[in-house]
């Protein structure tokens, strides 16, 4: 599972997801603000020069318009004026001096899978345009739109149609009026790279947009470069002093607009603004911000001692091991939901913490020349189990299982909290105070002269214990998330353990009791009844697996916002 892939695929549907108040992107665009605090969006620009129109649209334009002016001056001349575009500039040419770009928070976004590269990935994101309509959360959802002022130029010749061309007298048709043009079945493509920015403990993953695209879509609806956008002029006027024939010249306009050659114009006018430094600046800004929030808000902000070394990691790319340290840090950290107690407390099926287990049967012991037989632990209680660390030297990453090795019982305890185990809310100490307590009730019987059945409680205070812990995430996004346990074994061999037995009923024989506590201290038996719970969680680890799953995926979740 490639970490960069995993929150790309679990941020996509929060992002379109209008009720999601944290990540929906339209709000985030339309929230975004240049260096001097001003709406980035929409994007405004003057003198925009759409050139000339070209192609056989062109031409009919500049017909039409000769044509159109014959007929306006020579209803004051006593000859036939003869009209045509001037052969040195012979088609019209069009201009935006005021222009708005309207709609482009108005997006969905869908991930491309991304790219490894030497720094970290390639990403390429396809945002489709009008995906709201009306007002959604008090933004207006405009459709993808040019709107603003135009000036339309013509340059003709006109004169005695008697005459030649040659000796005709040349003229400027000047127009000028109000467009909005509506772009459909388009798409923008923005091509952006994550990387690593800084050095050592202080270093951050950094998202920068590089360019963006308009382009249009293919039969199946995927963005297609090769294709142009829809243009549909929806308002268009003219002002020009043509003796009311402007009305006519308005259509000619509007379908010159409408042609390839001016579509193509139109694409390329649009991409230049996209694309322009400001508004690139300003993306990127808003994404270093988001960025570092959005993960803060997964796993929780850095710890003040910065990021843990990366010797002996084995990670795709540095973005991964940059990933995989913060998840390092989360799991230690006290105040993010990621925190390693806080998640075994949370465990219902089966309940870790406290581990409650029926019977122990442990083998016969001799202790000081008398045999003990049919010893046999009932009401097992293992509490303080979730006072477990991950330490962050001692978690490794290795294209693939994270392996590490937990200290238990070594935390200073921690404030009551609210924890949840399914529909139930338990409130308990994360962690619990040291050292981890394991109780039961115990029979055995003791083989001397005379048999002798003994009863009573056992109790032993455990500091210092490892375990060994192997687990597999996978998954395309948080929504199908499984982290496998595939090892869970614990080991007392560095740790230190009180033991105290009562009997039941109480014994005036206190070296019968010192026997038994004696029993009980023996690393063989301590290590027999540990062997028992590291074989009964074993055969629990697909209930504990799943159990693992849903506290890290609501962990998550409730995070991003739902």
């Amino acid at each position: 599972m490639s970490l960069m892939s995993f929150i790309l695929d679990t941020l996509q549907p929060r992002v379109n997801d209008s009720a999601n108040s944290r990540m929906w992107l339209p709000a985030q665009l339309a929230g975004m603000t240049d260096s001097d605090n001003n709406p980035v969006l929409p994007i405004s620009a003057t003198n925009q020069q759409l050139g000339a129109i070209t192609g056989s649209a062109g031409q009919q334009v500049a017909s039409d318009f000769a044509s159109t002016y014959a007929t306006f001056v020579g209803a004051s001349e006593p000859y036939t004026v003869g009209a045509e575009p001037d052969p040195s500039a012979p088609l019209p040419t069009f201009a935006f001096p005021q222009l708005q770009i309207l709609g482009l928070e108005n997006l969905e976004a869908e991930a491309h899978p991304p790219v490894p590269n030497a720094g970290g990935y390639d990403v390429t994101l396809e945002l489709a345009f009008g995906a709201y309509s009306g007002t959604v959360n008090g933004i207006v959802m405009h459709p993808l739109s040019l709107t603003g002022q135009y000036d339309i130029n013509q340059a003709l010749l006109y004169g005695n149609a008697a005459n030649p061309p040659s000796s005709w007298t040349s003229t400027l048709l000047h127009g000028t009026g109000q467009i909005t043009i509506v772009l459909t079945a388009c798409k923008m493509l923005a091509s952006a790279a994550a990387s690593i920015s800084g050095t050592g403990d202080t270093r951050t993953v950094q998202v920068t947009v590089n360019s963006l695209q308009l382009v249009g879509v293919d039969a199946s609806g995927k963005a297609d470069p090769s294709v142009e956008p829809v243009v549909n002029v929806t308002n268009l006027t003219l002002d020009a002093d043509l003796g009311g024939a402007e009305q006519g010249l308005i259509a000619i306009i509007e379908n010159a607009l409408q042609q390839p050659e001016a579509n193509a114009a139109l694409t390329q006018e649009v991409n230049a603004l996209l694309g322009a430094s400001d508004n690139l600046g300003s993306i990127n800004q808003l994404l270093a911000a988001r960025t570092d929030g959005v993960l803060d808000a997964i796993l929780g902000p850095v710890a003040a001692g910065g990021l843990p070394d990366d010797t002996g990691q084995k990670a795709a790319t540095a973005v991964d091991l940059y990933l995989f340290d913060r998840i390092r840090l989360a799991l230690n950290d006290e105040g993010s939901s990621w925190f390693l107690p806080l998640q075994l407390a949370s465990s219902v099926d089966p309940v870790i913490d406290p581990y409650v287990n029926s019977e122990i049967d442990v083998p016969d012991q001799t202790i000081m020349g008398l045999k003990y037989s049919g010893i046999v632990l009932t009401d097992v209680v293992l509490a303080g189990a979730s006072n477990t660390a991950m330490p962050v030297p001692a978690t490794m990453l290795n294209m693939g299982p994270i392996t590490t090795t937990l200290t238990l019982g070594k935390l200073a305890g921690g404030p009551v909290r609210t924890v949840q185990r399914g529909t139930k809310t338990v409130q308990m100490a994360v962690p619990p105070v040291p050292p981890i307590n394991f109780g039961a009730n115990f029979t055995i019987t003791q083989n001397g002269i005379t048999q002798l059945t003994l009863t009573g409680a056992l109790a032993v205070g455990i500091a210092g214990a490892t375990a060994i812990l192997t687990i597999t995430p996978a998954g395309t996004s948080v929504d199908d998330l499984t982290i496998t346990l595939s090892q869970a074994t614990a080991s007392l061999a560095a740790s230190t353990t009180t033991v105290s037995v009562s009997l039941n009923p109480p014994n005036d024989n206190s070296g019968l009791q010192q026997l038994i506590q004696m029993l009980f201290s023996k690393p063989q038996v301590q290590n027999q009844i540990l062997s028992v719970l590291n074989e009964t969680l074993a055969k629990q680890a697909g209930d504990l697996s799943d159990q693992l799953s849903q506290i890290a995926r609501n962990a998550i979740i409730s995070n991003l916002g739902g």
